[in-house]
């Protein structure tokens, strides 16, 4: 449900996901369902359940020694507090999350680090398309999973947009909406694969935009 955006019906299934897994003290079942509900929370713009979810979350996960469950709950943290104006401590988050995913080499972590990151920046005025042009350039690119491959091509869009590179974002932006005309109806299907995606994008953006993330 969180992957098709109905988030409502995602809370739903998962409170009682974990009712279930608490009931059973099935504790790394827990710390997969908790993330999972905070986001689902947080995309409501239920931002104080959403922190007492994540923070529940962060906390069964160091006690547990589950890195890869605590980088999740880090990232969204960072995200709750990027919501909430908590410019600050978004980008703590977002640089903990950082540092985690590189110690997990996990690609699409990185991503979505980065991705939040980069919008710190952006509302703070001091938008780059750098950082994320780098990473959808980068090899892995093509194998991000659909949602977090949205979420790099919108950043960059908005960064571009944001500084002054208008044509750029146009374009990235009508890539974007071919991507998601594409796919979200044919997922289940796995008939569609972020790379078709990625090499538009690609195609989409200035020589020298390219050669300045690539540096």
């Amino acid at each position: 449900a969180c992957a098709f955006e109905n988030y409502p019906y995602a809370e739903t299934l998962l409170y009682q996901a974990l009712s279930i897994m608490q009931t059973a003290a099935n504790v790394g079942m827990e710390m997969i369902t908790l993330p999972w509900l905070g986001r689902a929370l947080l995309y409501q713009k239920k931002y104080d359940a959403a922190e007492g979810v994540l923070m529940q979350a962060l906390r069964l996960c160091r006690e547990n020694d589950s890195p890869r469950n605590e980088q999740e709950a880090v990232q969204l943290l960072g995200e709750l507090r990027l919501a909430t104006g908590n410019f600050k401590e978004a980008q703590t988050f977002f640089d903990a999350a950082l540092q985690m995913a590189k110690t997990q080499d996990g690609t699409d972590a990185v991503a979505q680090a980065v991705c939040g990151a980069s919008a710190v920046l952006r509302v703070t005025g001091q938008a780059s398309p750098v950082p994320t042009l780098r990473l959808l350039f980068a090899d892995g690119a093509a194998r991000l999973p659909f949602v977090t491959l949205q979420t790099l091509l919108a950043e960059t869009a908005a960064c571009a947009e944001a500084g002054g590179h208008a044509a750029s974002a146009r374009l990235l932006r009508r890539e974007i909406a071919c991507a998601r005309a594409a796919s979200l109806a044919r997922v289940v299907d796995s008939d569609w694969s972020p790379g078709l995606a990625v090499t538009r994008s690609r195609a989409a953006i200035p020589a020298a935009e390219i050669e300045a993330a690539l540096r």
